[in-house]
Order: structure tokens, then C-alpha cells, then sequence
């Protein structure tokens, strides 16, 4: 599954590709390595444009405390969001897009996990495809909260991600605008394909660093006890 992400990119080229409006108050924060596990507020694009919301999705009918549920909703499959109580009320009405310019996934070799940061030839910010809610507090505040799309793993994220083999669904850009404008169906949602995508093994001690959010945890690294490079 997908638990982490990166945003890196200009607030210029944000604006651009979301194509919102250059009066829109918003200024990309550079993030090299967030976490889903600590519920970063991340800038998402609805049809409505830019809001800030909070990762791991608290579905409106939720009447429990918060962290109860946030934890298991960071990431929903895509064979059955349509399924599950906390997605199915949403996923036909309230699609998103994730913004990207890298995650990470954790490759198992043995008892050691190697690190890797994953991008997309040519295109330095994308989207991943996602869902989102509002949930009104007991003191009446209203949280936006949002969830990342997964599906099976393409040739690519199957070698890295070889336990569980799951990726996030990554857009092509084509299809950003009719699937944050509930255009799209899930099945229409396709697998994106290995040749479009780089991976590059990171350094172990970086990543599990108290401070990992920094330029270094992108790059290239070859850990010592293994020697695996990058894959493409």
C-alpha cells in the first residue's frame, strides 16, 4: 500500500497544471518525505479547486473519535471501495486528485526492507486518483479528510512492493479532469504502465532518520548490505 508522498514542485508550475488561478492565496510548502501515518494536511484539487486536507479519510456518518478509523482508510482498494462503509457513499460523487512528485515503497529482501523513491518519467508533478468526505466534528467543525486509490501492482511496483504488490492509481493527465469532475468510473481506471515510471533505492538510514523530511531522502543511495541500484 501507499503511505507516503512527496510535493516538491514550484508554486508556479502547481498552479499551472491545476490550472488555478494566479490570484488562488496557495503556496506549495516543499514536503521531500511526509508520512500518511501522521495525517499531513496535503493540498488536494476537487472541482471546486485547491483545499487543504487531512490524509486517512473520516467518512460524515463517523460519530466515534477520529483516530479510531483514520488509520484504516489512508488508502483505499479499488476492488472494493464500492464495498466498504467508509467509501461507498463517496466514490461516485467525490473524486480528487493527490499531487505528486514522488512516493516511496519499500522493497522486502529477507528480513530487511529496502527503500525506494518512485517517479513519473516526464512528468515531474502528477496526480494519484482519490476520494474525500467531510466530517463535522462535535464542536462543529468541518474536516475534509481524503483517501488514496490502489490496485494491483504493474510490473514496476510489483518487484519493489513484493509482499503485498499494490501502487497507487496514477493518473495519466488526460484523465485528471474527468475523474476530479465525477466523470470517470472506477473500471475505467487503468493501470499505469512500468516504462513510464522510475525507481531509484534510497538510503535505509535517511528514511528511518527522526527527520527524514529532506532533500537527501531522494536521492540515489546504495544501501551497503545491499546492491540493488535503481531498476530502470
Amino acid at each position: 500500500m501507499c503511505y507516503s508522498n512527496s510535493l516538491t514542485s514550484k508554486t508556479e508550475s502547481f498552479k499551472d497544471k491545476y490550472k488555478l488561478s494566479a490570484q488562488v492565496n496557495f503556496q506549495v510548502d516543499p514536503t521531500y518525505y511526509v508520512s500518511a501515518f501522521t495525517h499531513p494536511l496535503w493540498p488536494i484539487i476537487t472541482d471546486q479547486g485547491v483545499e487543504m486536507m487531512e490524509w486517512g479519510l473520516i467518512p460524515s456518518w463517523f460519530r466515534k473519535d477520529p483516530k479510531e478509523i483514520h488509520n484504516n482508510t489512508l488508502n483505499a482498494r479499488v476492488e472494493t471501495v464500492h464495498e466498504k462503509a467508509s467509501f461507498k457513499n463517496v466514490i461516485e460523487r467525490n473524486h480528487c486528485l493527490i499531487p505528486s512528485t514522488g512516493f516511496f515503497e519499500w522493497q522486502t529482501l529477507g528480513k530487511t526492507k529496502v527503500p525506494y523513491f518512485i517517479t513519473v518519467k516526464d512528468q515531474p508533478l502528477y496526480s494519484f486518483a482519490g476520494i474525500y468526505d467531510t466530517w463535522i466534528s462535535p464542536e462543529g467543525k468541518a474536516i475534509k479528510s481524503f483517501s488514496m486509490l490502489t490496485c494491483e501492482a504493474n510490473e514496476l511496483m510489483a518487484e519493489i512492493h513484493n509482499t503485498k504488490k499494490r501502487m497507487p492509481i496514477i493518473l495519466p493527465h488526460t484523465q485528471e479532469d474527468a475523474w476530479v469532475h465525477n466523470e470517470m468510473k472506477t473500471q475505467d481506471l487503468q493501470l499505469f504502465p512500468s516504462e513510464e515510471m522510475k525507481a531509484i533505492e534510497i538510503s535505509r538510514k535517511i528514511i528511518n532518520s527522526p527527520q527524514p523530511n529532506r532533500k537527501e531522502v531522494q536521492e540515489e543511495f546504495h544501501n551497503k548490505d545491499f546492491f540493488q541500484g535503481s531498476l530502470f
